[in-house]
């Protein structure tokens, strides 16, 4: 969510969000103002759901279902978000359901093979951490194969480095200022000032 001060009228820009916490996120905490404008981005505005864990009751039945009676299920979706959900979805618990035939569920497997595989291109490592991403610890790991990866890149020093992730080397301080790292006004390389030039250009053709 998004609040913007315009002439002392209050407008408050939302996406799609959930009060109820979900397998993505917490739930979306209220806002303690009341904005003058409100634009909300509703894909289901209109619409009234069963809860999170009723509906997902509700499609492990299906799957269930289906591989017992010798069935293969095809989930077809168009949408990055019910993807994300379905892939957090706990397989193990879904193998259980299955009475001893979750080895028809392999083939998921391909895709957290897949998610894995991305993890480790740009990390280097596999971390127990990397299947729950939206933790502190995860997010504190990436931070500091980020950081070291940015001090190998820019000590003289021939090293190896972990992986392709690597800290952009600036700093945002409370008041929402942007500036370099101490001493790292110049990318170490090709010497290009890492916050760059001002320009005459229009900011359409530079964003």
């Amino acid at each position: 969510m998004f609040m913007a001060d315009i002439a002392a009228v209050r407008v408050l820009y939302t996406g799609d969000y959930s009060c109820e916490e979900d397998r993505h996120l917490r739930a979306a905490e209220i806002p303690q103002f009341s904005p003058d404008i409100c634009i909300i981005e509703s894909t289901y505005g209109v619409q009234l759901h069963q809860p999170w864990n009723v509906r997902e009751k509700r499609f492990t039945n299906v799957i269930h279902s289906t591989i017992s009676q010798g069935g293969c299920v095809l989930i077809l979706t168009k949408d990055p978000w019910m993807v994300q959900g379905i892939l957090r979805l706990p397989w193990a618990l879904i193998s259980q359901h299955t009475h001893g035939q979750g080895r028809r569920l392999i083939p998921a497997a391909r895709v957290y093979g897949y998610r894995m595989s991305l993890w480790a291109e740009h990390l280097g490592v596999l971390e127990d951490c990397f299947c729950q991403p939206e933790t502190l610890e995860c997010m504190r790991k990436v931070n500091n194969i980020a950081k070291t990866n940015w001090q190998i890149y820019a000590t003289e020093e021939h090293k190896e480095m972990t992986g392709h992730l690597m800290l952009y080397p600036i700093q945002v301080n409370k008041d929402g200022k942007v500036t370099t790292l101490p001493g790292h006004e110049c990318f170490p390389d090709v010497s290009g000032k890492v916050l760059g030039s001002s320009t005459n250009l229009p900011d359409a053709l530079t964003t």
